[in-house]
Order: structure tokens, then C-alpha cells, then sequence
């Protein structure tokens, strides 16, 4: 194997750094910078790999990205080396189990899908709304399961009537209006897009000023808006937009 130069590794750690930029935070080079407490140019210089950032201000961009210098330096392919087994997790088997009681095809749907939010949440690391999201995301789970369960025993409750011939419209109506009375999902899902958009807010200095002028135009106001008053107006917005 041959010595590796410091240009090649100037280039590894510079193309670590600007994927790990766009696909994590989508900032620009200053927004980073600002918070790394170098400058601008001295960012592009390590993405561009025209230099090697020493490894006191390595390390501190490893601790902002949340990987490990190891990973910059292009000496493994896992971002963070996790010493978990989850083979043994209780949670695992009952996934896998639960996955043996469907169709292969359904199986592997479900698993791509947990596998793919799982994924996405996970090059969020510094996404402040991470763990809101994540919580949202178990909530619709156990809110979308309770739902099934129990659109499936009123299925079987009006069936049961049916095959007695002592189905009433009244038992046709109650149970009904128990479905559609349901709404945690909606709940969540509006959970869901107010942390997007809180996430938005916070995270991408571009996309708030651009949502602020765009509001201020709508409102005819040129002051400045708290976060609350501008996250109602912006989704009052987004309704009439619908």
C-alpha cells in the first residue's frame, strides 16, 4: 500500500466536508464557519482541499457534523462507530418478528421505509428539530396502529351483526362517527410540519430571511417579525396557497 500524501488527504477531508455540509445542514460556507470560528475562506479552502485543517479545528468540525476524525480522514466508512449489538434489542426482534407476519413484499416495503426515515433522520445530527421529529414519528406509529386495530374490531363488530341479520344503520353510524372522529394522525402530521418548518426557520439562515420578506410583502409590513407571530402568518400562507 502506498503513502498517502498530504494533497490525497487534503482532498479526502475536503470532499468529507463539503458532502457532509450539503447533505447534513444544506448551510452555506459561512453559516459553518461562523460557528466553527474560522473563516469562510479558510472552510473553502479545507472543502476545496487546496489545505489540511489542523487537527484542533478538525476535531471541532467532527463534533459539529457528529463524526469522528477517523471518518474525515477517509480511514472508515462508518460516520460514528456505534458499539451497540442490536441483534439483541428486544425492539429489534419484535420489528423482525412482526415482519415474518406479512407478505415478503409488504415486509420489505415496511423495512425500506423505517430503514429510509431512520436514514434521513440520521444525517439531521445537527437539525435542532432532530429530536422532535423523531418523537412525532413514534407517535404516528403508535397513533396509525391504534387506528388499524380498531377500524379492524369495528369491521368485525358490523360483520358479526350482518351475519345475525341485526345490523342497524344506528350501528353503522356510531361506529363511524368513531372513525371519523379519530384525529391524533392529523395532530401529529401538523406536529410534524411545524417542526419542519420551526426546523427551516432556525437552521438555514437563507430560507428565513427569504420566508421573512415574503411574509412582510404578503402583510404589507416592513417590521421585523417574532418567531410565533411569523410562523402563524406563514402558515396561514401556506393554507391559502392550498
Amino acid at each position: 500500500m502506498g503513502k498517502t500524501s498530504k494533497e490525497d488527504l487534503a482532498n479526502i477531508v475536503g470532499q468529507r466536508l463539503k458532502e457532509l455540509r450539503k447533505a447534513k445542514t444544506d448551510l452555506g460556507q459561512k453559516d459553518v464557519a461562523d460557528k466553527i470560528g474560522i473563516t469562510k475562506q479558510a472552510l473553502s479552502s479545507y472543502e476545496s482541499g487546496r489545505h489540511l485543517p489542523d487537527q484542533t479545528i478538525l476535531i471541532d468540525l467532527a463534533k459539529y457534523y457528529g463524526c469522528t476524525a477517523d471518518y474525515l480522514y477517509g480511514l472508515t466508512e462508518k460516520m460514528n462507530p456505534s458499539s451497540t449489538d442490536y441483534s439483541k434489542r428486544d425492539s429489534v426482534n419484535r420489528l423482525l418478528h412482526s415482519l415474518d407476519m406479512v407478505a415478503e413484499d409488504e415486509g420489505d416495503f415496511l423495512a425500506d421505509s423505517i430503514a429510509n426515515t431512520i436514514n434521513s433522520l440520521s444525517l439531521n445530527n445537527g437539525n435542532p428539530q432532530r429530536r422532535n421529529l423523531i418523537e412525532c414519528m413514534g407517535q404516528l406509529f403508535y397513533s396509525f396502529a391504534e387506528y388499524i386495530e380498531m377500524s379492524t374490531s369495528y369491521g368485525k363488530y358490523l360483520s358479526e351483526k350482518v351475519s345475525t341479520n341485526g345490523l342497524t344503520a344506528d350501528d353503522i353510524a356510531v361506529k363511524l362517527a368513531h372513525i371519523s372522529g379519530f384525529d391524533d394522525i392529523y395532530s401529529i402530521i401538523d406536529d410534524i410540519r411545524r417542526a419542519g418548518i420551526s426546523s427551516v426557520l432556525t437552521f438555514s439562515v437563507n430560507a428565513k430571511k427569504a420566508l421573512r420578506i415574503r411574509a412582510g410583502q404578503r402583510t404589507g409590513s416592513k417590521k421585523s417579525l417574532k418567531m410565533t407571530e411569523f410562523e402563524e402568518q406563514f402558515k396561514e400562507m401556506l393554507d391559502k396557497e392550498d
